[in-house]
């Protein structure tokens, strides 16, 4: 029948463990049982189930080889094919966790570059969190007695380890090294370098949680080393080439961009974009050397320095002095590990670790200099202090020949403000002339007119006392009108010319001026808005000024002639704005309107005398007066205009220095006193009108038409006032009143003058009143009535 027992092992002792077949059968009533020897055949097939083991693992090994070698063939990206490899070690060769350490020439260190681990990925923030750190993040030197492990790859051998401090202490610490090592569940780790060409590229280190490695398990690793020393190496290749290709651009770019402007801070961003993609870096700052103070001339960055563009600070003690000193290139590799200098420090609070600072030389001299701070230590090498000593010398250049045109345009400057003050000294020196001539025109006329004008007016006043029929009263009093507004058209002459006699100047305060001028043009703005429908609004900026040496009434005079001027160029209304401002010892008026501006070819013959653009409305005085008034004051006066857009005049005057607000005394009301008085004047017109006026007043008169007659006269009689003529042929009117007051000190003397405001009577200590022509029968009553009840008092003040 069929065996119901099939197989047994039984040991035997003799020869070890012996696999036995035991078949039992049914014979009969009995039990039949036959045994066979069956080991042989179990060792084989033990010994074919580990063949197809180690196939497998070896197709494995080979389908990773493979794709690695696919990867390699199609991609020069160096992390790419890392990337493949770090992933075949964990996924084709049955390792738990594999790291990729490349070694970064230009730095000299080793930075892992991959990591693979067949865990999830919480695993990875596990290791983060007890390194206080990313895999990405952990580097240390490639330097012989580094340590054991890393001299024993470095030379070419593969290092096996069962615990990470023995491959790991440096960089990691040993607590590091267990507490990785108990996350990850490593029981063994091995490294095996790879090379290119004999130069030592980098490691594959790989962790399993077996017991032990096998040298079978090292194997493949070994290879996959080879295709990564290949693939780098060929990968730098292409990389270097792609490196210059694109330095060769950046560069090309670089010199357009700097070329483009003579200002490095108008191309400075363009700039630092193009250096990025060949150097990166978190803060740029371009500087330059001014004597002992250094210039922020550029910054560039993401994040708050404290550097103002354009700032500057001491040169000394700053990184930039030690270039200038040593005029090389400067690398600091990590802040954290020491700084060199005081501004170290606070980029390394910042979260920056490292520089390069390179000179920028122009004719062998440091003129600045270019730095570039990272915030990853060892940012810099080799590589980057050649790249960035090329540029610096291309901005250095830009930034000297933006000196060159910096002073170029600055000596052009000058030589367009000396030409303009050339011109304006010219200008002045013509307008000084003209006015010289002017004067001396004027003040023959003046003397001229105002004699002829003296007789009109006398007699019309004295018509006008004689008279009684209304219709020849309206002619007479017309007739005197007109002479007396004959003579304020000769003095406004007079005013222009500059040939009015100075006055003692008192302090005067320019706000409360302003005011005063104001409420005197108030009265013909608010006509031309009702009568013409014309709205001109006139607003005020004061500020607090010094007060200036004049006369409050000739400045008042002056600025209502502007304000009126403006207020003709604005026909269809707007805004005057009157402000004062003191700019060092000037005080500065300035009177702006929004009208239609004054036209270049006229702008200068504003000043000139009975030059109008209004008539036949205006005379032309009004601003010439002005000018006269403000250069009699010692002062400037100038306009700025657009046409279209107003019209500013500034008038700058000296403050006062020394001179104080006068008091006026209150004037006395005219006392007609009787006297005898004698007249001398030249003019046998004005003498008979004159002394036909005093003898109105009651006045006894004796009349003599020289300067000589009138001392004859003077010493024979006895006069209470002598009025004497300024100008005659023989003896002066000052030399009579000397004469007198040698005789009699206490004798009270009147000039009557046709010079107008030529005359200065603090000029002449001998005169006690002075009257000019033409005269009015008031003013000369008033004049005498002062005099003659001081005459025991001796001289009037």
């Amino acid at each position: 029948g069929k065996p119901f027992f099939t197989e047994d092992i039984v040991p035997y002792p003799k020869h070890g463990d012996v696999h036995l077949e035991v078949r039992a059968f049914k014979v009969g009533d009995g039990l039949g049982i036959v045994t066979a020897d069956i080991t042989e055949r179990k060792r084989m097939e033990e010994v074919l189930i580990k063949g197809k083991e180690q196939l497998e693992q070896r197709t494995n090994q080979l389908l990773a080889l493979q794709k690695v070698t696919a990867t390699i063939q199609s991609t020069l990206e160096v992390s790419e094919v890392l990337q493949q490899i770090s992933d075949g070690v964990v996924v084709n060769l049955g390792f738990d966790h594999t790291l990729m350490f490349v070694v970064d020439e230009a730095r000299n260190i080793h930075r892992t570059v991959v990591y693979s681990t067949k865990e999830e990925s919480g695993l990875v923030g596990e290791v983060q969190q007890a390194l206080d750190q990313t895999w990405a993040e952990l580097e240390f030197p490639v330097i012989k007695g580094y340590s054991h492990a890393l001299d024993e790859v470095m030379e070419g051998r593969v290092v096996t380890a069962h615990h990470l401090y023995e491959i790991a202490e440096p960089p990691l610490t040993r607590d590091e090294c267990n507490a990785v090592q108990e996350l990850i569940r490593a029981k063994a780790m091995v490294i095996v370098p790879f090379f290119a060409r004999d130069k030592y590229m980098g490691s594959i280190v790989a962790f399993t949680e077996r017991e032990e490695i096998t040298e079978g398990e090292i194997e493949p690793l070994r290879i996959l080393a080879d295709q990564a020393g290949v693939a780098i190496e060929n990968a730098n290749l292409y990389q270097g080439v792609r490196e210059r290709a694109q330095r060769l651009a950046v560069t090309s770019e670089l010199s357009r961009i700097i070329g483009s402007s003579l200002d490095i801070r108008e191309t400075y961003q363009a700039l630092t974009t193009e250096i990025k993609k060949i150097i990166d870096f978190d803060l740029s700052i371009i500087t330059q050397v001014e004597g002992d103070r250094l210039r922020f001339l550029a910054v560039s960055t993401e994040g708050e320095t404290g550097m103002d563009e354009g700032g500057t600070v001491p040169l000394a003690g700053t990184d930039t002095a030690w270039i200038v000193e040593n005029k090389r290139t400067n690398i600091e590799t990590d802040f954290a590990r020491g700084v060199q200098f005081p501004i170290d420090a606070g980029y390394l609070k910042s979260g920056l670790r490292s520089a390069i600072r390179v000179p920028l030389l122009s004719k062998g001299d440091v003129i600045g200099t270019f730095h570039l701070i990272s915030r990853h230590p060892n940012a810099y090498g080799e590589r980057e202090r050649e790249i960035l000593e090329q540029v610096a010398a291309q901005i250095a250049m830009a930034i000297e020949n933006s000196r060159l045109f910096i002073r170029v345009k600055e000596h052009e400057a000058e030589l367009e403000r000396a030409y303009k003050e050339l011109k304006e000294a010219q200008d002045y020196m013509v307008r000084s002339e003209r006015l010289r001539a002017l004067g001396e025109m004027a003040g023959g006329v003046a003397h001229d007119f105002n004699n002829i004008l003296a007789i009109v007016l006398g007699r019309a006043q004295l018509a006008l006392e004689d008279q009684e029929g209304d219709k020849v009263m309206k002619s007479v009093r017309v007739i005197e009108q007109t002479a007396l507004d004959a003579a304020k058209t000769v003095r406004r002459l007079q005013d222009f010319a500059g040939v009015r006699a100075s006055s003692t100047f008192e302090a005067v305060n320019l706000n409360q001026l302003i005011e005063g001028a104001l409420e005197m043009v108030e009265s013909r703005r608010v006509k031309l808005e009702e009568t013409e429908g014309v709205t001109i609004e006139i607003g005020t900026e004061l500020n607090e000024v010094a007060p200036v040496a004049g006369d409050a009434a000739e400045l008042r005079e002056a600025l209502v002639n502007i304000i009126f001027n403006a207020m003709d160029a604005m026909p269809e209304g707007g805004k005057i704005t009157v402000k004062s401002e003191q700019e060092n010892s000037l005080v500065v008026l300035s009177i702006s309107d929004t009208g239609v501006g004054i036209p270049e070819e006229i702008k200068g013959k504003l000043f000139d005398p009975f030059f109008t653009t209004r008539a036949p409305a205006g005379t032309g005085l009004g601003l010439s007066v002005t000018y006269g008034i403000v250069t009699r004051h010692g002062g400037s006066i100038e306009v700025e205009s657009t046409q279209g857009k107003g019209a500013t005049f500034y008038i700058r005057l000296p403050v006062a220095d020394g001179v104080e607000a006068r008091s006026r005394p209150e004037r006395k009301p005219p006392t007609i006193k009787r006297a005898t008085i004698l007249l001398a004047d030249d003019d046998p017109e004005v003498s008979e009108i004159l002394g036909l006026m005093l003898q109105q007043l009651g006045h006894r008169v004796t009349v003599v038409t020289s300067g000589e007659e009138a001392l004859s006269a003077f010493e024979k009689g006895d006069y209470a006032l002598v009025i004497t003529d300024l100008g005659m042929p023989d003896i002066s009117g000052r030399d009579v009143a000397r004469a007198v007051k040698e005789m009699k000190p206490e004798m009270p003397v009147m000039l009557i003058t046709g010079w107008g405001v030529q005359f200065d009577p603090e000029e002449m200590p001998d005169i006690d009143g002075v009257i000019e022509k033409p005269f009015s029968r008031d003013a000369l009553l008033a004049q005498i009535a002062e005099l003659l009840p001081t005459r025991n008092r001796g001289k009037r003040g």
